[in-house]
Order: structure tokens, then sequence, then C-alpha cells
């Protein structure tokens, strides 16, 4: 994934169009589109700033936090829940989560499992 330009870049093209050039001019001696010009001025005037969100990350498993404790309570009572046990407990209670937004809740809270299928024994090993 493409990284955002930088926030100096972002500064400099909306100080060039409040000087009052037009967003093509400003484009042109920047090298970006005209679009994102005009996008990062509205931008800087809404919120004060032209600089770019955060990129990535984990957005939507904050919203579960406040059932933390429910769910941690949930796999202390029964180790062996799946993901979808507890989406369906969620579920219950009229919250509704991805599996992997759970998975990445019990994460955090370092609480994964890593279920391995039983290997064959060795040849040359004893039997």
């Amino acid at each position: 994934m493409p990284a955002a330009l930088s926030a100096d870049l972002r500064a400099r093209v909306v100080a060039a169009l409040e000087e009052g050039l037009s967003c093509s001019q400003v484009a042109a001696r920047f090298g970006v589109s005209a679009a994102s010009a005009s996008r990062w001025r509205a931008k800087a005037q809404r919120t004060g700033s032209p600089a770019p969100h955060p990129m990535g990350g984990d957005r939507r498993s904050a919203r579960l936090d406040e059932h933390a404790p429910f769910l941690l309570d949930q796999v202390a009572q029964k180790p062996d829940l799946t993901l979808a046990d507890l989406q369906a407990k969620l579920r219950e209670r009229g919250v509704t989560a991805a599996l992997g937004t759970i998975w990445r809740l019990l994460s955090r809270h370092k609480l994964t499992y890593k279920k391995r299928r039983r290997l064959l024994r060795s040849s040359s090993a004893r039997t």
C-alpha cells in the first residue's frame, strides 16, 4: 500500500494556494494532481492542517473493549471456546462483531491458541 505524501509537501501546496495560485498551477509546480491540491486545501480549512490521517492498523476491535471483561470471563470459564461461540454470545448481548475483530481483541489480551495437528511418529524412533 502506498504511503501518503508528506505533511511538508501538503503544507507548501496549501500555502501556494493561499497566495492566489490556481489548483492547476500549484499541481504543475509541485508535481501533484489538481484534485489532491483542492482536497488538501479543503482539509486545511476544515481541520486546520492538511496532514494525512494515520494509515493502517486496527481500527475496529477497540469498540469491543467495553465487552472485553465479559469475553475474557467466558474464555476463562471454558478455554476451548471458538471464535464463533464468542460471536454468538456477543450477539445474545446485542453486539455484532466479525470473527477477525474478536480475534484481534483476544490477541491484544495475549489469548491466542494455535491448534496443531498430531504429528506422525518418526521412522527412526523406537516402535
